[in-house]
């Protein structure tokens, strides 16, 4: 089966050995905004998950949330359906939490959360919910933290789950664990069941759209299947409205029988009260006459019930008229609704179309581009460039020697301690990360690829340094004591010896003639045999 690690990517490195520290800026425009663009944990893992145990986190959520106000654990994955049938004119919303606890680092596994929640709970196809999943994750990180947004558009059982520093989602991945809340905007309720139930009008506004279409391909797929979702929401309200204008029809002709019977059954009323007015006179001049008494009390017991029928048919009237018009406000809300998706979803086809034509050009000129570059360019340099100042993690770029313009960077972004090696055709390098799933290990990069083509099994210091002596690399490794230890390994990674003094994690690793010098865990220096690392050190 094929892996999705909860973030499983293709590690991509560098030729030659080059050492450069560089900071590097935030993501930017040209304009010195922030563009909206999700860096990924890329480095080994200790923990490996299909893509189908990732989908099946978001598919209990659905089944779960079924009914209930909350579904999932809070230190995990958590939904929250905040919903409050007496407020109007804001949107309700279901809140979908990433605790403390939980290892997601690659966008991708969000998404593909998000996609099965919405299956699972409204009914979406994969398609329908992968499209909305991409455009809920980019809509959070336009708008995180922005609370002015969310108390203005949303409802306060929706608002009282966030806060600046939760509201959205961070486009880093190691911000997303304890502060992420994500918010899913609902249409009104009486679109819940159909394919308008997630406002899709909200997650692809303005705003939005311009930061997919900075994407590198301006994200023409998704938005595509964004576009075709909105015809079918159209469609689907212009169905709706023909319907309801057809039950407004029939209303009225209904009220148009009902008026005519209320009509007749008014005069027989009138006739009826005359007749009783009569027979009460005639009773009040001959108060001794029973059977003109009784007469009388039959014409008014028959002028109340025809005054009530008339009533009643009157009643009848005033229900169809309200029906009538009630069916006429619902069609024509929902022409607007099929209307309002129809423009968008053009207006939308004719910015794809532009941006199509923007990627076939751009495509051509960097082809042509990097066709001279590589020619011109026939010794490139790769350097270390340092992407977090406190844990000093680097990624690695090429450079054109010629222009020192940056030709590639590799989404290889947790190499350690700015080391790398040559590891005879291969490079060699310490990487990762500690914590969640993460690991700290040696990798083996292959030049020629640009990928990663193994990963460690032995767990390192995360302050190793990486240390070359001919055909062997020396490493400070990981007991499962916690204590540390030199570790002499082959080129294909292959742990060959270590030492059995514990030595600093952070310690120094220099060769001599004679052996490697170190620090043990008391902080006195070493020397370890170069094969068997057995200590030497005269006491």
């Amino acid at each position: 089966m094929k892996k999705a690690v909860a973030c499983l990517v293709s590690f991509f490195a560098v030729a030659l050995l080059f050492s450069l520290e560089v900071d590097r800026k935030e993501l930017q425009d040209e304009t010195g905004e922030a563009v909206i663009k999700f860096v990924n944990y890329v480095g080994p893992h200790t923990i490996v998950n299909t893509a189908e145990e990732i989908r099946g986190i978001g598919t209990q959520l659905g089944r779960d949330i079924q009914g209930a106000e909350t579904a999932g654990s809070a230190d995990r994955y958590q939904i929250i359906h905040a919903v409050d049938p007496a407020v109007t004119g804001k949107f309700d919303a279901d809140i979908l939490i990433i605790g403390s606890g939980a290892t997601v680092d690659h966008i991708d596994n969000i998404r593909r959360v998000l996609a099965a929640y919405l299956s699972s709970a409204y009914g979406y196809s994969e398609r329908d919910a992968t499209t909305l999943a991409f455009f809920v994750t980019v809509y959070n990180a336009v708008y995180r933290g922005n609370m002015d947004m969310f108390t203005t558009r949303y409802k306060d059982v929706v608002t009282t789950h966030l806060s600046k520093d939760t509201a959205g989602i961070a486009t880093r991945w190691d911000q997303w664990p304890g502060k992420t809340r994500m918010v899913i905007p609902l249409s009104d309720a009486r679109l819940a069941g159909t394919v308008s139930t997630i406002d899709t009008s909200a997650i692809s506004d303005s705003d939005v759209t311009e930061k997919i279409r900075e994407e590198d391909d301006a994200a023409l797929d998704v938005r595509k299947d964004m576009v075709d979702l909105k015809e079918r929401e159209s469609d689907e309200a212009a169905e709706r409205a023909e319907s309801a204008q057809k039950e407004a029809a029939e209303a009225k002709a209904e009220t148009a029988e009902k008026r005519a019977e209320a009509a007749d059954a008014r005069r027989e009323a009138e006739k009826a009260e005359k007749e009783a007015e009569k027979a009460r006179a005639e009773a009040e001049k001959n108060p001794e006459d029973s059977a003109a008494q009784r007469e009388a009390a039959v014409a008014e017991q028959e002028a109340i019930e025809k005054a009530a029928e008339a009533e009643k048919k009157e009643a009848e009237v005033a229900e169809t008229e309200q029906q009538a018009a009630e069916k006429e406000e619902e069609a024509a809300v929902e022409q607007t609704f099929a209307d309002t998706k129809q423009q968008e979803a053009q207006q939308e086809r004719k910015e794809i179309a532009s941006d199509t034509q923007k990627v076939i050009d751009r495509e051509a000129e960097e082809a042509k581009a990097a066709a001279e570059e590589a020619f011109a360019a026939v010794v490139p340099g790769y350097a270390l460039r340092v992407i977090d100042k406190t844990t000093l993690l680097s990624e690695l770029v090429l450079v054109n020697l010629a222009t020192g313009s940056t030709i590639k960077t590799s989404p290889l972004n947790s190499i350690r301690n700015r080391i790398i090696v040559d590891a005879g055709g291969q490079l060699m390098a310490v990487a990762g990360k500690k914590g969640g799933s993460g690991d700290v290990t040696l990798v083996l990069i292959d030049p020629a690829t640009l990928e990663m083509t193994k990963s460690g099994t032995d767990s390192l210091s995360e302050e190793s340094m990486l240390v070359k002596s001919g055909n062997d690399y020396y490493a400070v490794i990981e007991n499962d004591s916690g204590e540390y230890a030199i570790g002499r390994f082959d080129g294909t990674l292959e742990l060959k010896a270590s030492s059995a003094i514990a030595v600093l994690a952070e310690t120094a690793i220099t060769v001599t003639p004679r052996g490697i010098l170190v620090q043990d865990d008391n902080a006195k220096i070493r020397l370890l045999r170069a094969t068997d690392l057995a200590d030497q050190t005269e006491d």
